[in-house]
This record gives structure tokens, C-alpha cells and sequence, in this order.
């Protein structure tokens, strides 16, 4: 799961074993600076790479390289047009690189341009058939589009080829595709041995196998660092609304997906996501 969409939660969550539940989570003002300092570090980083790119001394992969980046971080800020066009600079420098393609489906999926991100992760899978990323994003594009079963297909293929905590979210995905599409998941959660409990995503599966609760979920998800607590919040109210939904509580659900949004963690799929659920209950409610 090391890509441009979660590249905090390698920092942050992939090692992280929660302590005891309980921290009191920040107060709004120390929330408040965490995310102006997330958004300050993205623009920041578009600065220096958009100061070595516009020095004209690079060229070649290593310019490629600079676009990428610039283009990751303008999409973390949201600026998707801007994203798009660095990672298409970075292709017309090397096109035979499936990460620059697998970028640029993703802001074209973020931008709501479906059929430019299935073009590019066609791309991506000619280049290496069993990339985790591709198969990942291929299914949240069918999962987007509302084609539930096409979604579990890629998720299970997805799943094979990942590590062990990318298998969680791959299961998670998996049995949220196929329940929302009214069948059984065809993956089990398998129960985590002991010295594996409360690793993240741990707690967020115990909700969904039903050995935890929506409340044991959220103290799961608290941490007296700011930017951490953030992160957490953000994947624990996706999936709580995720949760929601298939138990046809739609109100709970929108107001999960509002609170996972409202963490600012625009590198984690999770927001986008929690996004376009919301985007779909509005339609289904007009």
C-alpha cells in the first residue's frame, strides 16, 4: 500500500500498534494546525519540486521523477487539472513507467473522469498484469461506478498480491463490494493472533467479522498525537459508514462519511471515497 495515496500511512499507521484505548483525543485548535500544517507541507513540497523542474538543469527520468512528485502533491491538494498534466509530462518522458499511469488514473478517477482512468490502468496491467494498485483501483472505479460485482472480482484479484496488512484492506473491500451488492462476502476476515490485535486495520475488520462495535471502533481510533488522530479518524469513519450503509442507516452513514472528509487527509483513498459516497447519497436522495 506504499503509493502517493498512502504514503502517511506507511509513516504513520503501517507500524502502529494502538495502545490502550482511551487517549483523549486533541482539542479542536491543535486539530485545526495539524491539518493547516499537512496542507502548509504539500504546498511546500509543490514549491521545491516546481523551483528544480523550472531550473532547466534536469531532464530525462530524473525530470520525470520531479513531475511525478509535483503532480502527487498538487493531488493531495486537490488540484487535479495540475496533477493530470504533470504526470502526463512525466509519460511523454518515459512511457514505459506503470507508476506514472497508476498516478494519473487516480486523479483522473478523483477528478471523476472514469473512462481516462480505465484507459490508464489498461496501461498499468499491460505493463505488470498483477500490480497491486491497478487491480486496487480498477475495483474502486467499478465500486464508484456503482458496479458491485465487477468491485469484488478486482478486489479478490487485488488481494492476491499484496503483504499482509494490505490483504486486510483487500478483504475489507472485498466484503463491503459483495454485501452492498446483497451476497455473502466471499473472503473471511480471518481473527488476528494475539500479539496482531489492535494493529491497524485490525479493529476496523473486528467491526465488520462482529467482535466489535461502532463505538469500540472510534476509542480504536483516537491518539493524543494530532496528525495521527487525524489519520485514524479518517479510515475509521469511512468504514463506520461504510458499515452503515449496508444496515440501511443512511443518516448515520452520511454523517460518518462527512466526519472522515472533515479530517482534511486528502492523501488517503478513504477521503476521496468517503466523498463519492457522498456524492451518491445526494443523488439517491433528490
Amino acid at each position: 500500500m506504499l503509493n502517493w495515496l498512502n504514503g502517511l500511512r506507511a509513516l504513520a499507521l503501517l507500524s502502529l500498534l494502538m495502545g490502550a484505548p482511551g487517549f483523549a483525543a486533541p482539542d479542536h485548535d491543535a486539530l485545526l494546525q495539524a491539518k493547516e500544517r499537512l496542507r502548509a507541507g504539500f504546498e511546500s513540497e509543490v514549491t521545491t519540486a516546481t523551483r528544480e523542474i523550472d531550473s532547466g538543469q534536469y531532464e530525462g527520468p530524473f525530470l520525470a521523477h520531479l513531475l511525478r512528485d509535483r503532480g502527487v502533491n498538487y493531488s493531495h491538494l486537490l488540484a487535479y487539472d495540475k496533477a493530470i498534466a504533470d504526470f502526463t509530462r512525466a509519460i511523454e518522458i518515459d512511457g514505459f513507467n506503470p507508476q506514472f499511469y497508476q498516478d494519473r488514473a487516480i486523479a483522473y478517477l478523483r477528478a471523476r473522469e472514469f473512462a481516462k482512468a480505465e484507459t490508464d490502468l489498461a496501461m498499468v496491467l499491460g505493463l505488470d498484469r498483477n500490480n497491486f494498485g491497478a487491480l486496487r483501483e480498477k475495483g474502486r472505479i467499478a465500486f464508484y461506478q456503482g458496479d458491485l460485482s465487477e468491485a469484488v472480482n478486482y478486489f479478490l484479484q487485488a488481494s492476491r498480491n499484496v503483504d499482509a496488512e494490505g490483504k486486510v484492506y483487500s478483504m475489507l473491500w472485498v466484503s463491503i463490494a459483495a454485501q452492498r451488492a446483497g451476497r455473502p462476502s466471499p473472503l473471511t476476515i480471518q481473527s488476528p493472533n494475539e500479539t496482531a490485535r489492535g494493529q491497524w486495520p485490525v479493529p476496523v475488520a473486528e467491526l465488520f467479522t462482529g467482535a466489535s462495535t461502532p463505538e469500540k471502533l472510534l476509542e480504536r481510533a483516537e491518539s493524543d498525537n494530532p496528525r495521527t488522530h487525524l489519520m485514524l479518524q479518517c479510515e475509521a469513519q469511512f468504514y463506520l459508514g461504510e458499515y452503515y450503509l449496508m444496515k440501511g442507516e443512511k443518516e448515520l452513514a452520511r454523517a460518518s462519511f462527512n466526519a472522515a472528509v472533515e479530517t482534511g487527509i486528502t492523501d488517503f483513498m478513504e477521503y476521496d471515497w468517503a466523498l463519492r459516497e457522498l456524492e451518491l447519497l445526494n443523488v439517491a436522495s433528490k
